[in-house]
């Protein structure tokens, strides 16, 4: 008696399910991911937020995962007074106040509308001045000043 060779079909059926069913969980992540922008730590750009009352001191800057044009500041917990976050789009030269980012898993920013109100639209109660220059832009009301400058100078070389 030949031996009978061994069935590899039902192999063929599990390794080709196995990879459809990755195949559609990196399809779900990524439109979640896309959807859900994360937001990164910046390390291109340095905020220094002034106050009255509290002083100098510096805030964390994010960036939007693949629009890294998107800043967003967090005010330290000792600066907030109506203001969490400020939202800057240094391509359109815009900054607003946005709704808070969620942590929910991660620090996201929905992209929809996420400038949120312009600082300089009669829907904010404070009077802002805004100056964009080569090297950051500086926005300050009655209370509180934030100087937002490239770490190094992009035609300099640190």
């Amino acid at each position: 008696m030949t031996p009978k060779p061994p069935k590899t079909s039902g192999h063929k059926w599990l390794r080709r399910g196995l990879v459809i069913f990755v195949m559609g969980l990196l399809i779900l992540a990524s439109a979640h991911v896309w959807h859900y922008r994360p937001l990164l730590q910046s390390t291109a750009w340095t905020a220094q937020v002034t106050h009255v009352s509290q002083g100098r001191i510096e805030a964390p800057v994010y960036q939007m995962l693949f629009r890294p044009h998107h800043l967003f500041i967090e005010l330290p917990a000792t600066h907030r007074d109506w203001y969490w976050w400020f939202a800057l789009d240094t391509r359109r030269k815009a900054i607003g106040v946005p709704n808070g980012p969620r942590r929910i898993p991660y620090l996201i920013q929905h992209h929809d509308m996420n400038l949120g109100v312009n600082l300089t639209s009669g829907k904010i109660g404070d009077s802002w001045s805004i100056a964009w220059s080569d090297e950051g832009v500086t926005f300050s009301n009655a209370t509180l000043s934030v100087s937002l400058t490239p770490t190094y100078r992009r035609n300099h070389p640190p």
